[in-house]
């Protein structure tokens, strides 16, 4: 029987709740405000902010580092392995393993 992680999604505000589970168990691209945060790209964030998430920049940063799944955000290509891997159903746990299977083919394809 698959363990799911239990994540809390409580401390996000209310109307942000939906969009961030759709993308963490569903791999569904978030808007993009919360895109460009997951990406790590501040700066746009900051630019597709409504006034509420403009001024919540860092319950979002530390909602990531104690509740997100790490492989979940921190750079375009997290975000977009991410959403892959979720819409093909595959497990949290088998995501590091994929990641250092692709590590190694680049590091042959390269060296």
């Amino acid at each position: 029987m698959d363990e799911k992680i239990m994540i809390n999604y409580d401390t996000l505000p209310d109307y942000m709740q939906d969009g961030m589970r759709c993308y963490i168990e569903h791999g569904i691209r978030p808007g993009d405000f919360m895109y460009h945060i997951l990406c790590n790209d501040f700066p746009r964030a900051v630019r597709s902010s409504d006034r509420t998430n403009k001024h919540n920049l860092l319950v979002y940063a530390e909602w990531l580092i104690n509740e997100a799944p790490g492989e979940c955000y921190g750079s375009v290509d997290n975000v977009r392995y991410w959403m892959l891997l979720q819409k093909l159903g595959i497990k949290d746990e088998e995501i590091q393993a994929l990641k250092n299977e692709i590590k190694a083919l680049e590091d042959r394809m390269h060296g």
